[in-house]
């Protein structure tokens, strides 16, 4: 998350996690590699899980002014959170989330354009040692990165039953037939 974070020049970030144990466990690993990197936390925010409004929290994160945001959350906390930035005025702030965030119940609850647009799910471990100088040497690191997206399905053949309006209507072509070779 944090070197995701410096690669593409972020430099002030806000920690928003809920407090889930597990979630706690990333708090001090990317707040440690982040700094390392050179970047700076302004703010950690812990939200308790199946809250109906995260207001003040938002207020709180939006009043830092963060570049990014690292997160993980379930995912009706998520949808309540994400929610509550857009109606504040903070929905173009990024937000890069564990591999908790790629679930499909994580990006149904968020939506999947908000997904799209605004986060990013990262798999991997941190860094240790000194900061690189230079970008391209984190390049070699094992962390990926992966935009969640909308999976479409792609049926063989036509079907009858109902499809959620988001999906495409649109079949594969049934295989051609073969052709004859003349000698």
């Amino acid at each position: 998350m944090a070197l995701y974070a410096h690669l593409h020049h972020y430099t002030r970030a806000v920690m928003l996690f809920y407090s889930d144990p597990a979630a706690q466990t990333f708090l001090k690993p990317v707040s440690t590699t982040f700094t390392k990197l050179g970047g700076t936390i302004l703010k950690t925010v812990i939200v308790t899980p199946d809250q109906t409004s995260y207001v003040s929290q938002v207020r709180s994160v939006l009043a830092t002014h963060p570049q990014v945001i690292f997160t993980q959350e379930d995912p009706p906390t998520a949808a309540v959170l994400f929610r509550e930035f857009k109606q504040l005025g903070g929905q173009n702030i990024p937000w890069i989330g564990t591999d908790v965030t790629s679930g499909s119940d994580y990006l149904k609850a968020i939506g999947y354009s908000t997904a799209h647009a605004h986060l990013i799910s990262v798999f991997g471990t941190s860094i240790t040692g000194t900061a690189p100088v230079r970008s391209s040497a984190c390049s070699t690191s094992s962390t990926r990165a992966r935009r969640p997206r909308a999976r479409s399905p792609t049926p063989t053949t036509p079907t009858t039953r109902s499809s959620p309006s988001h999906w495409p209507t649109t079949t594969r072509r049934p295989p051609a037939a073969p052709r004859s070779r003349m000698t």
